[in-house]
């Protein structure tokens, strides 16, 4: 799924935060080969075969990143 966030991060400030602390997202930007504006702060949350605790540790690691 999609989840839009707000921030004046970067995309690339953004997942790098996550992935310090062991959460791996890409952003929808990664995947844009358009000519228009590339679509900023929107990541791709791939949760196949994922549990509630990983659902809750994305959920509490991305606040500590959009907290910082």
């Amino acid at each position: 799924f999609l989840l839009e966030v707000e921030t004046e991060l970067s995309d690339r400030a953004l997942t790098q935060g996550l992935l310090d602390r062991g959460v791996r997202v890409r952003c929808l930007s990664d995947y844009y080969h358009g000519a228009g504006p590339r679509p900023e702060h929107c990541l791709v949350i791939n949760y196949t075969g994922a549990t509630r605790d990983q659902a809750l540790l994305l959920r509490q690691v991305l606040a500590q990143v959009l907290g910082e």
